[in-house]
């Protein structure tokens, strides 16, 4: 059996010899050093490739690369430019043996939003004739800012190679208490669950789990459970706690499939704008919403045909009162994330 893994570029893009860029090929060898000629699909958004920031990476490869056919990196020219610039005698270089055998599969997709990247490339992964021989999927995010380096990917090597659950998620901290990352979730994410979910709430931040960051991108999750998730409805946003939501039994209150929280260290953020901070919120309390809706859809259509219409008033009563205390945490997110951000 094999493991596929899919990295989604960043939205940006990267310049060349900036830290994102060092940081993305870093991650690239780094799943690259223990196992050579891996082939890794990079999923790319065109209108990345529209906007003309994917130059630098394109610059390093030998073609440009499609679905069908590999690609592999001028590693030569890559170590000659991010030396040029780099600053710190503790920033990492890639590997550029690891980077000499990768071979890399460019999937271009028309995506609204990054989770609607990850479905490309699940999808992609799912349908191929040898799926089955695939045991886990695992997605990383190339749009690493700034994370703690050398203890980073330490911990990402035992991520990737040494799962421990049907669902693993990379789970981290940042010391910044401010960053928007942190307010996105401190303000929005958790109080919303707990609303619309309590009791996944109650298992996702408490022992054993105890989760930080329900919306991570770093998941290692084996193949028929990623399948079977995807057989509820999809998101092209927050697709991570769309499907820990869905891994829980709601009618025993237990999970479904076991979760496991894999700590990565530290990451930062720092880059985000009161307006994608609040979107991140809004999307997030969608989300709930549909989901809940959708749930409870499912529990009235198991009920005997003359209970559904008393069982349906309940439940909308029940959504009515959810949706007042879920509008009170979005309105009280909104001026504490612009308060804090605004200082």
């Amino acid at each position: 059996m094999s493991t596929k893994i899919v990295i989604i570029f960043p939205y940006n893009g990267f310049e060349a010899e900036s830290d994102r860029e060092r940081l993305f090929w870093c991650l690239v060898s780094e799943i690259t050093t223990s196992t050579p000629d891996r082939i890794l699909t990079i999923i790319l958004n065109s209108d990345t490739e529209i906007r003309g920031q994917t130059k630098a990476f394109f610059d390093v490869l030998n073609r440009t690369g499609t679905e069908k056919t590999a690609t592999t990196v001028k590693q030569d020219l890559l170590e000659k430019r991010l030396k040029q610039k780099i600053n710190s005698e503790k920033a990492l270089l890639p590997d550029m043996d690891s980077l000499s055998n990768v071979q890399l599969m460019i999937l271009r997709t028309w995506a609204v939003d990054t989770c609607q990247m990850w479905l490309s490339g699940w999808g992609a992964i799912l349908d191929e004739e040898s799926a089955e021989e695939t045991d886990r999927i695992i997605l990383l995010p190339g749009d690493l800012e700034q994370v703690e380096e050398k203890s980073f990917f330490i911990n990402l090597t035992d991520f990737i190679h040494r799962p421990k659950a049907d669902i693993d998620i990379g789970d981290f901290d940042t010391i910044n208490v401010r960053s928007a990352k942190h307010l996105i979730d401190q303000y929005g994410t958790y109080a919303l669950l707990a609303n619309w979910f309590p009791n996944v709430s109650d298992a996702i931040f408490n022992k054993p789990l105890s989760l930080k960051r329900p919306r991570s991108e770093f998941l290692n999750i084996k193949r028929s459970t990623l399948a079977q998730l995807l057989t509820y409805k999809k998101f092209a946003y927050e697709q991570t706690l769309n499907m820990i939501i869905h891994s829980w039994n709601h009618d025993n209150n237990t999970w479904k499939h076991r979760l496991f929280g894999h700590p990565l260290g530290i990451l930062r953020d720092e880059g985000r704008e009161f307006n994608e901070a609040i979107n991140q919120i809004e999307r997030t309390e969608r989300m709930l919403k549909c989901v809940w809706r959708e749930i409870k859809a499912n529990e009235i259509n198991a009920k005997a045909i003359g209970s559904r219409q008393i069982e349906f008033r309940k439940i909308l009563d029940e959504y009515f009162s959810l949706d007042r205390k879920s509008t009170s945490i979005r309105e009280a997110a909104y001026i504490t994330v612009l308060s804090l951000l605004a200082e």
